[in-house]
């Protein structure tokens, strides 16, 4: 997967470069005013240069990225369609290297191949521009891949901005080469930095990236019940509390390779006073273990600053996936 995942590096770089080259070699092509395809174009000098070097495997490379970010990703639906979309997108181009326009990639009229090339290019655009946007809000669930969610949401409503300039400049062909470039330019910064994240995150061996989700129960030490919470109700939280050093309050454990956070429930924060997200740096965890409990086990996180416990559903599983999260074997007791 770490391979595959620079695609979205090595595909831009190469199309760019070809690009460049194949307009050197005519000089009366305009970047600003013309389309890329239009160096390629059936019956152009030096179409198939670009077509064959640029086109194509530029493409493949980016639907390579597409590949790794479904297997680096944390699978759920949000990040299946994007992975797919960005997927398309990749296809997408290199089908336009394939499947070559007329002199001049006249938008109305021209042969059956140019209308087949000139409907493929907006169809890759929206899919890359709205893979972009799923991503931008699937990775505010993923602490590994939060800090590119703004960036991701950005880019995608930059995107849509930039293709319709672009399509707004078909009938005239004012700036259209420049709206076009503008357009590559912002997606193919957004999946190189995609991909450079997805070639960190992604793992030799193993799981390519570790996600635990789990509803649980976890024991906060001097947890305080809210005046909601009245007559005998009280007096037995209030017993309970005493007699083992705090209460267990219900919520959301998420483990990923940046650590775990515990993320209380709505219901028991109205019904605790002060309670707050727990967050664990992967690299202070120094074990964990699972120890026996009614109904659910219980995994107990001891790090640098004390210890963790939740109990949950297939405790064991979980603690036995957090004892090898990125590669550094951490001790793990049963």
């Amino acid at each position: 997967m770490r391979t595959l995942a620079l695609g979205g590096v090595a595909g831009p770089a190469v199309f760019a470069v070809v690009v460049f080259v194949s307009a050197a070699l005519r000089p009366e092509y305009s970047h600003v005013k013309n389309f890329i395809s239009e160096l390629g174009a059936r019956g152009t000098p030096y179409a198939a240069l670009l077509n064959y070097a640029g086109f194509v495997p530029a493409g493949l490379m980016l639907a390579a990225l597409g590949v790794a970010l479904a297997g680096v990703l944390p699978r759920d639906r949000l990040t299946i369609v994007a992975a797919a979309l960005v997927t398309l997108f990749g296809c997408g181009v290199a089908t336009s290297g394939v499947i070559w326009c007329d002199p001049g990639c006249p938008q109305t009229g021209g042969s059956l191949e140019n209308l087949v090339h000139n409907t493929i290019a907006p169809i890759s655009f929206l899919s890359l521009i709205v893979g972009a946007g799923i991503l931008g809000i699937g990775f505010r669930r993923f602490p590994a891949w939060r800090p590119l969610s703004v960036y991701s949401l950005l880019t995608s409503a930059f995107g849509l901005l930039l293709l319709v300039a672009l399509a707004n400049s078909l009938e005239a062909r004012m700036l259209t080469g420049l709206w076009q470039r503008l357009l590559l330019a912002t997606l193919f910064l957004w999946c190189a930095v995609i991909a450079l994240r997805a070639f960190r995150c992604a793992q030799l061996d193993g799981p390519p990236f570790l996600r635990i989700e789990k509803f649980a129960n976890a024991f906060v030490p001097n947890a305080v019940p809210s005046e909601l919470v009245i007559g005998e109700a009280l007096n037995a939280v209030e017993r309970f509390g005493k007699k083992h050093g705090g209460l267990w309050v219900g919520g959301k454990v998420t483990v990923t390779p940046d650590g775990l956070s515990f993320v209380p429930n709505s219901l028991n924060v109205a019904f605790h006073v002060g309670l707050e997200e727990i967050r664990i740096p992967l690299l202070s965890i120094r074990s964990v273990r699972r120890e026996f409990g009614w109904v659910t086990g219980i995994v107990v996180v001891e790090h640098s600053s004390g210890e963790f416990r939740f109990r949950c559903f297939g405790a064991k599983q979980v603690a036995a996936e957090m004892s090898s999260p990125v590669g550094t074997p951490l001790p793990f007791h049963q």
